[in-house]
């Protein structure tokens, strides 16, 4: 007696071979109903949903299949590691535009430098307006008795770069 069974997509096949797993659901082997066809991974809801979970890290799926029956599968379900990446960071781009590289990371869980190098690679350099330093609060803030750290980490510039902007900036106005 053979079991069938449809797929995701309403496809009758005949299960030949089961595999057992970890993650609550079988992984099923057999071919098209009524088609002479060799053995193939029938794609059900449990596998599709596992995929779909591991989807930005295929490597993880721990699955009794080999590599090829995993892109191909990949394939069947739309997923592409480099289309997939491209929509994770559009879906975020108002994140990234807004936060530091370190709040962002934090906020996505990815590692700081990620962040820092998806921005300027999506992004482009960004640069502040000329003569910024010669706004009224950054030239009341260069002028006060604050240390260049303090000042740095208020700018979030170099310390190096406080001592040339404090040089720049005149006296009194």
């Amino acid at each position: 007696m053979t079991l069938e069974m449809e797929d995701i997509w309403g496809d009758r096949w005949q299960v030949e071979e089961r595999r057992e797993t970890a993650h609550g659901f079988d992984v099923l082997l057999g071919r098209p109903k009524g088609q002479r066809h060799g053995k193939t991974i029938i794609v059900t809801a449990g596998l599709a949903a596992h995929f779909e979970r591991h989807r930005q890290a295929p490597s993880t799926l721990t699955l009794p299949i080999g590599g090829t029956a995993i892109k191909r599968i990949r394939r069947l379900l739309g997923h592409h590691r480099y289309i997939d990446n491209a929509a994770w960071w559009d879906e975020r781009i108002d994140d990234l535009i807004r936060l530091t590289a370190a709040e962002f990371a934090a906020a996505h869980d990815v590692k700081e430098h990620t962040a820092a190098v998806a921005r300027l690679r999506i992004l482009g350099p960004t640069q502040r307006p000329a003569f910024w330093w010669r706004a009224p609060e950054v030239s009341d803030l260069l002028r006060s008795t604050a240390t260049m750290a303090e000042i740095a980490t208020i700018l979030d510039v170099a310390a190096v770069t406080v001592r040339r902007l404090r040089a720049w900036t005149p006296a009194q106005p």
